[in-house]
């Protein structure tokens, strides 16, 4: 009786450890299933770069940060050799959108709102004109920008520092596709679609849109939750019923920061595909949906916000781990 009873605790013990198996198995292949590969091959830093004030520039498997935080005397544009786990502080400037050409790292610096230009080295420094928002049309080299605070029309600077009126509202948030300048109005604060061939604009969303990103024949934007509208029809549908800050498009994927009310600044950060299906979530108490911005480099997304300046949370999008970049370690 006793052998039996053996044996039955060992058959029972045998299989509950193939179902152990069975489970594990089957949770590895769920997770395997999200180990997503971002895409770097498109010129998509430009196109959202504007978002939270353009403070994060992807620069091959590395990136570029501003920071502003004179509490902390931290304040600067900084360096992150990823290979290297390295920061370097280029300068003291409060910068705002960030962007790679020719060589040179362009800004704004927020203390005189003027564009500005400096050798990735940090050697060369040159200012070039009283802007708030810029971009540069990487085929012909043309900045496109606004000045600040008289909120001057919208002007083109070509390479023979030539300036000519383009449009005559004041416009910022810039994104250029396919010859084509996005921007929004400021009268409104819906987005536009100038053809730069012939300088004709059109209104292309007819809400009041903070954050938006052109990727293939859609506009993806924010007015409380995310919308796209296609832009061959100009029809839109909304993609989520979450209330949505901070997002970004990179590859076959959408990422968000999604907040169950309006009020409410922790969340979650959403993975979907570009319909808005849900692939899936990560929640963590470090993210601050109202304030933080995200950006991908490879296979690594990082998270940083205005409210916590002295760290990046960085999400491995093979392991979805959380970690954290701590900048205050730099030293003077």
């Amino acid at each position: 009786m006793k052998n039996k009873f053996s044996k039955m605790i060992v058959l029972v013990i045998i299989v509950l450890l193939l179902i152990a198996i069975i489970l594990f198995s089957v949770f590895q292949s769920k997770k395997s299933q999200l180990n997503l590969t971002i895409d770097t091959s498109s010129e998509e830093s430009m196109a959202v770069n504007f978002l939270r004030f353009g403070r994060f520039l992807q620069h091959g498997d590395d990136f570029f940060f501003s920071v502003y935080n004179p509490s902390l005397k931290k304040s600067g544009i900084y360096f992150y050799d990823k290979s290297e786990n390295n920061y370097s502080k280029i300068n003291d400037d409060n910068a705002f959108y960030l962007s790679v050409y020719d060589g040179f790292l362009y800004y704004v610096d927020v203390s005189q709102w003027m564009l500005t230009k400096i050798s990735l080295d940090g050697q060369k420094k040159e200012e070039i004109v009283e802007a708030v928002s810029y971009i540069i049309d990487p085929k012909t080299g043309k900045i496109y920008f606004s000045k600040y605070p008289e909120r001057s029309p919208l002007y083109c600077l070509n390479k023979q520092g030539e300036m000519t009126t383009i449009y005559d509202n004041f416009a910022t948030n810039f994104i250029i596709d396919n010859d084509y300048l996005y921007f929004n109005n400021d009268d409104d604060f819906t987005i536009y679609r100038m053809d730069l061939n012939t300088l004709q604009s059109k209104q292309i969303v007819d809400v009041d849109v903070d954050k938006y990103i052109v990727k293939d024949d859609f506009i993806y934007y924010n007015n409380a939750e995310l919308y796209r509208t296609n832009l061959n029809t100009l029809e839109s549908e909304k993609l989520t019923e979450h209330n949505v800050d901070g997002f970004l498009i990179n590859g076959d994927y959408l990422f968000y920061l999604a907040k169950d009310d309006a009020k409410n600044e922790k969340g979650k950060l959403v993975i979907a595909d570009l319909d808005g299906n849900e692939i899936t979530s990560i929640s963590d108490d470090r993210i601050d949906v109202l304030n933080s911005y995200i950006y991908a480099v490879n296979n690594t997304l990082y998270i940083s916000g205005t409210s916590r300046t002295d760290k990046i949370l960085v999400l491995d999008l093979k392991t979805l781990n959380f970690d954290e970049l701590d900048y205050n370690r730099i030293e003077y």
